[in-house]
């Protein structure tokens, strides 16, 4: 990380990226590719300071980050409701980004033109051509395993000899896990900058970073030799496959491949079947009313935001002055189940006021986010080669019981 606060250079960036309306590829070019005779004119983590000149959000001599500034600038101040976000934005923080949007879209803060202005900007700046230019490079230290981690595994895979030998998943699961977690830490003492690939979310070291560089762990057998049903890869892909375990890297691609290959044909299905049976609905004209006096008898949440609740025969929209009041009582819920309306058409006051607010007025395909997380589930399956498993006790198993 350099310090670039008060120095000719931070005047110069300051000075270019305020020329910049919409970031293009020859811009930041100029600015962070590396060439073969010279190094980059800038790096993401240089630091620098900012004034209400540069920003409507900070003071005068606030220290951020370039990256940090060129995602405010073109991303987030656009949207007028977050400030100015001046920390590291991690996969929890993009979480957290995402639902205030979604919050502002539905309280009419901001427009769903500039939803789409953003995600047409964010998906260009992060993770398009812009990427490889503006956000972290691989560094050397996430490209092997570090020192005391290797000297871990040497031991861990001795010690648990027998056990991984007799394919015990549960023994392959916890080794696997002890010495990414002493990985981990090891790059944390060394603050090195491509940890930040694991701390954002983008890749995952128990699934991703374990199989290159420590082991390929346990995987479902599919031969019926196993009495455990798995077989356990001890060998990692960066010091390469032993002879021993080359058929069992083979039957993990057997099963990647029908996970992504046909398992996929269900959520297909799916959509096929949702979008035949329920394309045609949508919601009627604005302040429609059917009339309807059968209800569902639900204690409110936060979730019932925007939705109609019937009180000593009237309406009342829960919205973020009556929401607090009705919170925690059970009241009753007008709701498209119970909708009189006639098909294929749902009424304003039973549907609620969430889908006019955001323009979602073919209701029926909203049904297509249940099957795209089906595919989505099954094509993430292919790259997941992790085991979880959790402690189950007598009280977790009783407490269905009546």
């Amino acid at each position: 990380m350099r310090d670039l606060r008060g120095t000719k250079q931070e005047t110069e960036f300051l000075d270019y990226i305020g020329t910049v309306e919409d970031p293009t590829s020859d811009q930041f070019v100029y600015l962070f590719a590396r060439f073969k005779d010279s190094n980059p004119r800038y790096y993401v983590n240089d630091l620098i300071n900012i004034s209400s000149k540069h920003s409507k959000f900070v003071k005068d001599s606030s220290t951020t980050t370039i990256g940090l500034y060129i995602i405010n600038k073109f991303l987030f101040e656009p949207l007028g409701i977050f400030g100015y976000i001046n920390k590291p934005i991690d996969k929890d923080t993009w979480e957290s980004i995402e639902k205030n949007i979604a919050k502002a879209l539905t309280a009419y803060e901001i427009t769903t033109d500039v939803v789409r202005e953003f995600i047409d900007k964010s998906q260009y700046l992060l993770g398009g051509p812009l990427s490889q230019l503006i956000n972290y490079s691989i560094s050397n230290d996430i490209l092997m395993l570090p020192p005391e981690a290797k000297k871990l595994r040497k031991e861990l895979l001795k010690e648990n000899k027998e056990a991984l030998d007799n394919n015990e998943s549960t023994v392959a699961s916890a080794v696997e896990r002890k010495i990414v977690k002493k990985a981990i830490e090891e790059l944390e003492d060394k603050d090195t900058p491509g940890k930040s690939f694991f701390d954002s979310g983008a890749v995952d070291p128990y699934n991703n970073y374990k199989t290159m560089f420590v082991m390929k762990g346990a995987i479902l057998d599919n031969t019926g030799e196993s009495p455990t049903g798995y077989k356990v890869i001890t060998s990692n892909y960066n010091e390469g496959v032993t002879k021993a375990d080359m058929p069992k890297i083979a039957d993990s691609a057997v099963r990647s491949y029908y996970n992504s290959g046909v398992l996929t044909a269900d959520a297909g299905y799916l959509t096929k079947k949702y979008n035949t049976v329920s394309q045609q609905v949508k919601i009627g004209p604005a302040g429609s009313d059917c009339k309807s006096t059968d209800y569902l008898r639900t204690i409110i949440t936060d979730k019932h935001l925007y939705r109609y609740i019937n009180e000593g025969g009237k309406n009342i929209l829960l919205d973020e002055n009556t929401l607090p009041k009705y919170k925690g009582k059970v009241c009753n819920l007008r709701a498209p189940i119970h909708c009189h309306r006639a098909e294929p058409e749902y009424c304003n006051i039973c549907v609620g006021e969430r889908p006019y607010r955001v323009g979602n007025y073919n209701l029926g395909l909203s049904l297509m986010i249940m099957s795209g997380s089906v595919m989505n589930s099954l094509l993430k399956s292919k790259h997941n080669v992790t085991l979880q498993y959790r402690s189950i006790s007598t009280e977790d198993l009783t407490k269905y019981i009546n």
